[in-house]
């Protein structure tokens, strides 16, 4: 069952970490699994917004990872606020071509820069993730 005031420790614990290790990137995985523990939209929204001033308060970078609901893939969330309090967005596919899968990476938002409006391939290596920006990705959406 869902307690605000366990969440609220939670976020007191996790800002006293950031503090402590003297962190700059942070990494929740994934924001999907708050609407596990919490079944009001209205609070997960809220608590949503308050990992958002977790984050702006801390000033660390938080890569935040939500999945897109898979009966609608026009729809980039769960639960229609993480678009707004995210300062950027990327969009991965993973799609059938042929008789493969391909991936591809979107930038649908981020603040503050021109970026490229178009899906490029991706590739993940034991040396990270390779990017194409010159190469459009055939995905079907």
């Amino acid at each position: 069952r869902y307690d605000p005031y366990r969440f609220q420790d939670i976020m007191d614990i996790i800002s006293s970490n950031i503090k402590q290790m003297g962190a700059k990137r942070i990494v929740i995985d994934s924001v999907s699994a708050i609407g596990l523990y919490i079944q009001d939209v209205r609070e997960i929204r809220k608590t949503l917004v308050d990992i958002q001033s977790l984050v702006k308060s801390t000033d660390c970078t938080a890569l935040i990872i939500t999945e897109a609901p898979s009966d609608n893939p026009k729809k980039l969330s769960r639960f229609d606020v993480e678009e707004f309090v995210a300062d950027g967005i990327i969009v991965l596919y993973y799609t059938p071509v042929s008789n493969e899968y391909t991936r591809g990476i979107f930038v649908w938002k981020m603040r503050g820069t021109n970026h490229s409006r178009k899906i490029h391939p991706f590739k993940i290596t034991t040396n990270g993730i390779t990017v194409y920006p010159k190469e459009e990705a055939l995905v079907k959406l």
